[in-house]
């Protein structure tokens, strides 16, 4: 009897853990690994010592970094669709990350759905990659 309970706490308590979305994305910071040029021929990725991070919290908010503006805004998850919104951005000038600042927001406008695959955020627009995030926490 007690042996069957344990194997179906364990089971709940994976099924809870390990299928909700929304669970795993709010579950790390994530740091950019690249993010689709705004014409769309080659994906961008930061430098290494202003790396942009994402992170996105179960109350429907989100706060990051360009890799030197700071941005809040709000993000409606529903399973693996997403719709990010009410997006405010800091103007500090900072030199050589115009491109990727650029490309970072207008991706968080567009995309509308995501995946997280080994570690992983990939934000996707119909489908197709628009953006990588690799957890911050956890390596």
């Amino acid at each position: 009897m007690k042996t069957k309970f344990l194997i179906s706490c364990f089971t709940l308590l994976t099924l809870v853990c390990c299928t909700s979305p929304k669970q795993n994305l709010t579950a790390s910071e994530w740091s950019l690994v690249s993010v689709r040029a705004n014409n769309g021929d080659k994906m961008l990725t930061p430098n290494s010592y202003n790396v942009p991070m994402l992170r996105v919290f179960a109350n429907g908010t989100i706060s990051g970094t360009t890799g030197c503006n700071k941005f809040i805004g709000d993000v409606a998850v529903t399973g693996t669709a997403l719709k990010f919104g009410d997006i405010v951005v800091t103007r500090m000038s900072c030199p050589d990350t115009t491109g990727l600042e650029n490309a970072l927001l207008n991706m968080l406008n567009v995309v509308d759905s995501y995946t997280i695959e080994k570690g992983l955020l990939i934000l996707k627009k119909n489908n197709e990659a628009y953006a990588t995030y690799r957890s911050s926490w956890g390596k």
